[in-house]
């Protein structure tokens, strides 16, 4: 076919290449679910005071939630 070995390195790459391409520059799929506002817009069927968080908390019985870290971790020294 081809004589010149670059030729051939070359054109086995090229539908890969392509292919990676294809892949990288379309576009994201979109979730679905309306995030206008900077996504603080609730559908229609959720009522406006509902809490997911507590109503999931009260599902599992959790009554009480231990704190979590502060917002700047701990140096660590080295040994």
């Amino acid at each position: 076919m081809l004589n010149n070995p670059f030729a051939r390195c070359v054109l086995r790459q090229a539908p890969a290449t392509l292919l990676l391409a294809a892949v990288l520059l379309s576009p994201a799929p979109s979730s679905g679910q309306g995030t206008k506002g900077g996504g603080k817009s609730r559908p229609d069927f959720i009522p406006a005071g509902y809490d997911d968080y507590k109503n999931m908390l009260d599902q599992l019985g959790i009554k009480k939630v231990r704190p979590g870290e502060v917002g700047v971790a701990p140096t660590r020294r080295r040994k």
